[in-house]
């Protein structure tokens, strides 16, 4: 039988061959392996068993527990203990493997444990009246490596494995509720999709001394997040608005270029340097416009519509001519041709501004070079 040491602090168990360690209720084995392990304890099941083969932990599920969690949140600090906690759910016995105030933390190293049981520890912990955390064994892996994956970026051999390894837990309830934790070689991570970054990073001491208070640490960045997000989309329309004023104000050269020069807008023009026509239309002239025309022949008359639509204000000109339509007949050597011959008659000018129920349409009519306003026509519907 080994030597048993009694002690009040975890932290004074350090491993010595034949050494064992009596921590208030539970007795600790010095554990000395030969192979690439680094020396470690481990707490027995069964205090009056000499073996130590009883309690197959790894070092890494048992450094958490005890020397980071129960070292600083155990008996010397909170009075009581923090690791391997029972608590009975439906007739169901469950074994936390720390518990620090609201917080049942699960520490899990074997990756291959189906998401089907971890997400029945979370509702367990959950109906217990519990935030479940899990922190899974990921310290192959550098946070250089993790990054990586998280932004698509230098994609390698070491990428994918760890994409395939971390693809299961994603499905979990905790990671669904971002209460999932990586274990990195030189960070601890939590993941969350809220945050742009999609993860927040800690140093593992960090995450240790502020564990009671990463809940709340959680929501402030949250917060902060919100507000990046906010003022991210604030510069976002301001920017878009700026972009937009700026096509605008190029639209609006091309305009100036189109109503002086382009034949579509000759019409415009013969309103513009029209006395009576001029006075309801100057007010727009530094507006775009959009030209658009089509034709309609009507038995012997032609008639051609010639519309500009405001793209600033509600104003819509339309310029229609008037044609007499004659045929011609042509004699030539082998046969009779017939062409049309369109002869101006008058022009008619309808003039609409506003929109209903406040729509104001004025028509005018151009004949011989005498444009009149046809009263009667003014309507304010």
């Amino acid at each position: 039988m080994a030597t048993i040491h009694i002690i009040n602090d975890i932290r004074q168990a350090i491993p010595q061959r034949g050494v064992w360690y009596q921590y208030y209720d539970d007795i600790f084995v010095s554990v000395i392996p030969t192979e690439k392990i680094a020396p470690h304890i481990r707490r027995k099941t069964v205090i009056d068993d000499d073996r130590k083969t009883d309690h197959q932990t790894c070092p890494w599920h048992l450094d958490w527990q005890y020397k980071e969690i129960e070292a600083n949140y155990g008996y010397s600090k909170l009075g009581k203990k923090t690791y391997e906690v029972q608590i009975i759910i439906d007739n169901e016995i469950h074994r936390i493997d720390s518990l620090v105030g609201n917080l049942a933390i699960e520490f899990q190293h074997t990756l291959s444990v189906s998401h089907e049981e971890m997400n029945s520890r979370y509702n367990a912990h959950k109906k217990a009246g519990y935030i479940p955390y899990l922190v899974i064994d990921l310290t192959d892996f550098s946070y250089n490596t993790f990054r990586a994956l998280i932004l698509q970026q230098d994609i390698k051999d070491e990428t994918i494995r760890l994409k395939r390894l971390l693809n299961r837990w994603l499905k979990t309830n905790y990671n669904q509720n971002d209460n999932l934790f990586l274990d990195l070689q030189d960070a601890v991570v939590r993941l969350s999709d809220y945050f742009t970054a999609k993860h927040l990073r800690y140093h593992k001491k960090d995450f240790v001394n502020l564990l009671l208070s990463l809940e709340t640490k959680f929501q402030d960045a949250k917060i902060e997040q919100q507000k990046r997000d906010e003022e991210d989309r604030k510069q976002r329309l301001l920017s878009e608005q700026k972009s937009r004023q700026r096509e605008i104000e190029i639209e609006r050269e091309e305009s100036y270029t189109l109503k002086d020069e382009s034949e579509d807008y000759k019409y415009y023009r013969v309103c513009m340097k029209d006395s009576v026509i001029k006075p309801f239309v100057e007010k727009y002239h530094n507006d775009r416009f959009e030209y658009r025309c089509y034709s309609d022949t009507n038995e012997d008359f032609h008639e051609k519509y010639h519309n500009y639509y405001s793209k600033d204000s509600e104003l819509e000109i339309q310029y229609k001519t008037v044609s007499k339509i004659t045929i011609t007949e042509i004699n030539t050597y082998r046969e009779v041709k017939r062409k049309n011959e369109y002869n101006y008659l008058f022009a008619e000018i309808t003039i609409k501004e506003g929109k209903y129920p406040n729509l104001k349409v004025f028509k005018f009519k151009k004949q011989y070079n005498k444009t009149t306003l046809e009263k009667e026509d003014i309507l304010s519907i």
